[in-house]
């Protein structure tokens, strides 16, 4: 591990104040998705300057659960959203944003929660709010964590 050219430390596992950031005017972009991470687990130096993830496919073990821990419509043989919880066909309600709070567990890292704000419809036939998932959606949230990355200068 390179010591920290400031300070000279290595860098040790500690967790960063909230993590936060948002897809907001980022090239490619078409919903608008905040992501706060509370506690974030990385490795930094005694000065704060130099600040990398835990391990070397960290993002490649993390990123994927923003996607697939998140309540999502899923889509019927037609293309159709539909509840995930009752299989209701979803109606074509204009999305708003909602707040999702996600319990994401590494092996390595631990439990790390992370509150995602994504356009999301209500199931009218038993009140379960989900997103409405796709790839952009996907790319958006990519975004977002991203922006909160680059925000406290963490690098992989």
């Amino acid at each position: 591990m390179k010591r920290c050219k400031k300070c000279g430390s290595e860098p040790a596992r500690r967790e960063t104040a909230d993590l936060s950031g948002s897809s907001s005017g980022r090239r490619g972009v078409k919903n608008e998705v905040r992501i706060t991470v509370r506690s974030f687990p990385c490795l930094t130096c005694d000065c704060g300057a130099e600040r990398r993830f835990l391990y070397p496919d960290f993002g490649a073990k993390y990123r994927p659960h923003l996607s697939e821990d998140l309540p999502h419509a899923e889509r019927s043989l037609f293309g159709k959203p539909c509840c995930s919880g009752c299989d209701e066909r979803l109606s074509a309600a204009e999305p708003t944003p909602e707040a999702f709070e996600l319990r994401i567990d590494l092996e390595k890292a631990g439990p790390i929660t992370t509150e995602l704000v994504v356009p999301a419809v209500r199931c009218a036939a038993c009140g379960k709010t989900q997103a409405l998932f796709d790839r952009q959606l996907d790319s958006d949230i990519s975004e977002a964590l991203i922006a909160a990355m680059d925000g406290q200068a963490i690098r992989p």
